[in-house]
């Protein structure tokens, strides 16, 4: 984030949520996992960036991975759907999202060696 255009401080936090689908949303069933850097239960933190000041949280910008603990068996498929979320603190305060929607992933889509 660059604050090059301002003359006063912003104050700017961010954060990534990933939710998973057990099965098609658009069918019966649900929603069965919610996680969030930071933690879906922890305060996001912000950060105060002066005039013609950037920052990041990393080389990579925002730099997150949630493992999923396994690679997706063959026939088997996941859905899942990643959301961005950028507020920043000025007059007034801007929020921006960026929403991927739900996306289905099947063995395919498992890294390869």
């Amino acid at each position: 984030m660059a604050n090059i255009d301002s003359n006063e401080t912003l104050s700017a936090g961010a954060w990534f949520r990933q939710q998973y689908y057990g099965n098609d949303p658009n069918q019966a069933g649900g929603l069965e996992d919610v996680k969030r850097d930071p933690h879906i239960d922890a305060p996001i933190e912000y950060t105060d960036v002066k005039p013609g000041e950037t920052h990041s949280d990393s080389v990579k910008s925002m730099d997150v991975e949630f493992w999923l603990g396994r690679l997706i068996e063959p026939g088997e498929t996941r859905w899942y759907d990643a959301h961005t979320h950028l507020q920043v603190t000025s007059s007034p305060t801007d929020d921006w999202e960026a929403d991927t929607g739900v996306h289905s992933f099947t063995d395919e889509d498992n890294p390869q060696p």
